[in-house]
């Protein structure tokens, strides 16, 4: 007895050491993204032998920004996360708070703002060996305010298993999973909910033993059931209520049971504190669908999407390639005949554009992603080519070379080019009104969609097309004179700055090395302009090509470790790390280190090196010096440097850390981790 005493002695004190670094592992994972904060947080210091683990996506939002609910509404996405749990251990179902209603214009959502919780059961089967674990988790979101940005982090933990004889100890997170329990919907056996629909209702009966003051609202699952914008009509007598809410006619007959949760603004208990509870209602009736509100506010969304298309032609983006156009036309005259059909095929080259853009958007929707307007610059590729468009039509603008879309085709090529290169060039830019009505359309049928996107594509024709046709619309415009020359390069720099903008975008997406070889990309595209601009047009087009391939190789070559975990630096973390026997290697950078970017992105991000770094079960840290940290000083004191780049690595099972050169190269690396 007294034996088996000394020995649960020594495991606490053991264990005591491990349950301080695993706590400090989960309290650390944490990437800012999108205007969002998420970290992958757990509800105890350590997991419990053949019970459940309680693990959480925590979001907390910058102000006016906000995410999604598991049905996002008219709009949005709903967060994803992806486990990565230790054998034999099961995920259950997220378990989601209720949302709020967020309102803009004809369109509403489902979400939350400030903060939010996303909570995960993970049930836990018994051992005899108990050992650390590390959980990883690949999350990704949508965070909104006007614009919306797409966001995407790995994050990870480490936990201690529990003690034997003793109860897992909450962790610093246990009272904000307590507080978010209120929030989830339960289930209320007293209340009976029936369903009946009607050609444009949805009519909820409900019966409750018992009422307390305050109105109801009902949130579906399915995002094809309700018009989410519609308001909700709540009456209640005495122990009865109903809540009528609109049908969306998106769904031709309607479903056995309908799914959703109410939330009572007051609590459905005395103390107002359960405030959302799930229903599964039974369908009493099916009929046809609600075609004449359908239609009303499809020719509604059909209006806006033209108004913003109007609205288009004045945006940054389109702007300057509109006013290019306007100074040809005032530079040269052109007979009806033609200006007629430079109009039509002008018109032609925007619509089958905004077509395609249309039909690859429902298509892609069809085989289950989830998309809307701009989904195009998730890609890291797109948001370069597009950038280095507008950066090229700059330089053109700025007179560095002269090249005239269409000279040397008939003018009906020529009209049809420029139609698609407004559409290309139009395609970063959201007008007002246009939002609400392409949200709508991401809503509706393809073939009623199309149609939205058809008067949007008329919207930003038309003005063209009528100076076009209608020359005596320019007479207000000056006759030709250096005021043109003037005008061009001022539109250059709206497009610039377009560029800078477009290239903010690409360095949240893919980080600062895929954002400096951008910046190298574009001086090769100027240089490559400034050769056509005297006449080297072979060069040009050689440099121009060099240019183009090496970025379409980078972008890919920089996010092929998505699924490698690097952590913030610190030293209780790489102690967890070298006590579970893992190779550690640390990295300490800082952006205004020129070796530092040179060593990732011709080593460190290296497809081959991070799939090594995979291979191997490399712990990776970075210690990122770029503004003054003392923890980060201290490290490089006791490494004897005093600044970056410093790599240092630890073999497994090693006591002795091993400093590497300032600059890598893939053989050396290579060979030192596989030794």
């Amino acid at each position: 007895m007294f034996a088996y005493s000394i020995q649960q002695f020594f495991c606490r004190i053991f264990w005591a050491g491990v349950v301080v670094l695993g706590a400090a592992s989960f309290v650390r994972a944490e990437v800012y993204s999108a205007h969002t904060s998420v970290s992958l947080v757990a509800e105890h210091e350590s997991w419990p032998a053949g019970g459940t683990l309680w693990l959480g996506l925590r979001m907390v939002m910058d102000d006016g920004w906000h995410v999604y609910w598991r049905n996002p509404g008219d709009s949005g996405l709903a967060p994803s996360i992806e486990l990565r749990l230790p054998e034999g251990w099961q995920a259950g179902e997220v378990r989601w708070p209720y949302p709020e209603r967020i309102v803009s214009g004809p369109l509403a959502s489902y979400g939350y703002e400030r903060e939010v919780l996303l909570a995960v059961p993970v049930t836990v089967p018994a051992t005899q060996n108990p050992a650390p674990v590390q959980i990883s988790a690949q999350v990704s979101w949508l965070a909104c305010q006007v614009d919306c940005l797409p966001g995407e982090a790995e994050l990870s933990l480490v936990l201690p298993p529990t003690l034997a004889q003793e109860s897992p100890r909450p962790s610093g997170q246990a009272p904000l999973f307590e507080q978010t329990r209120l929030l989830w919907p339960f289930e209320l056996p007293e209340l009976d909910v029936r369903a009946t629909v009607s050609a444009d209702k949805w009519r909820l009966d409900l019966g409750l033993p018992f009422w307390q003051e305050g109105r109801v609202e009902f949130f579906p699952f399915s995002d094809r059931l309700v018009r989410h914008a519609a308001g909700q009509v709540f009456t209640r007598s005495q122990n009865r209520a109903r809540l009528l809410v609109e049908r969306s006619g998106l769904e031709t007959s309607a479903p056995d049971f309908i799914e959703g949760i109410l939330v009572h603004e007051r609590g459905w208990d005395s103390r107002g504190i359960a405030r959302a509870v799930r229903i599964k209602a039974p369908v009493s009736a099916s009929v046809a669908s609600a075609t004449p509100a359908f239609i009303s506010g499809l020719w509604l969304a059909c209006f806006l999407a033209f108004i913003g298309g109007i609205i288009l032609n004045g945006m940054p983006c389109v702007l300057p390639v509109l006013s290019l156009k306007v100074l040809q036309l005032v530079r040269k005259e052109s007979d009806q005949r033609r200006a007629l059909v430079q109009a039509g095929f002008y018109v032609l080259g925007i619509m089958v554009s905004f077509w395609a853009l249309a039909v690859l958007l429902f298509l892609l929707k069809a085989a289950g992603h989830s998309l809307g307007w701009g989904f195009q610059f998730q890609s890291p590729v797109f948001v370069l080519l597009i950038s280095l468009l507008l950066f090229v039509l700059a330089l053109n603008l700025f007179g560095v070379f002269e090249f005239v879309v269409g000279a040397s085709v008939p003018v009906q090529g020529s009209a049809f080019l420029s139609g698609v290169l407004m559409t290309v060039v139009a395609t970063p830019c959201t007008a007002p009104f246009m939002g609400s009505a392409l949200g709508f359309a991401l809503t509706q049928p393809p073939m009623a969609g199309l149609l939205i996107f058809t008067f949007l594509g008329l919207g930003l024709a038309l003005p063209m097309a009528l100076v076009t046709v209608f020359p005596a619309c320019l007479r207000f415009v000056p006759r030709p004179g250096n005021w043109m020359l003037t005008l061009k390069q001022l539109l250059g720099f709206v497009l610039m700055g377009c560029v800078i903008w477009l290239l903010s975008v690409l360095g949240e997406q893919s980080g600062m090395s895929v954002l400096v070889s951008a910046l190298g990309i574009l001086l090769a595209a100027a240089l490559a302009c400034w050769f056509f601009g005297r006449g080297r047009r072979w060069l040009a087009l050689a440099v121009f090509a060099a240019a183009l391939v090496y970025g379409l190789a980078v972008l890919p070559g920089d996010s092929s470790g998505k699924d490698i975990v690097w952590q913030s630096y610190d030293p209780e973390a790489v102690a967890a790390a070298r006590l579970e026997g893992r190779p550690v290697f640390i990295d300490f950078t800082a952006s205004w280190c020129l070796t530092c970017q040179v060593n990732k992105l011709t080593v460190l991000k290296t497809p081959a090196i991070l799939a090594l770094f995979k291979q191997e079960n490399v712990a990776l840290f970075i210690a990122d010096w770029t503004s003054r940290d003392e923890r980060i000083t201290q490290a490089l004191e006791s490494f004897g440097r005093a600044g970056v780049p410093l790599y240092v690595f630890y073999a497994a099972g090693s006591d002795s850390a091993q400093l590497l050169p300032e600059l890598l190269t893939r053989p050396f690396l290579r060979d030192v981790l596989q030794k």
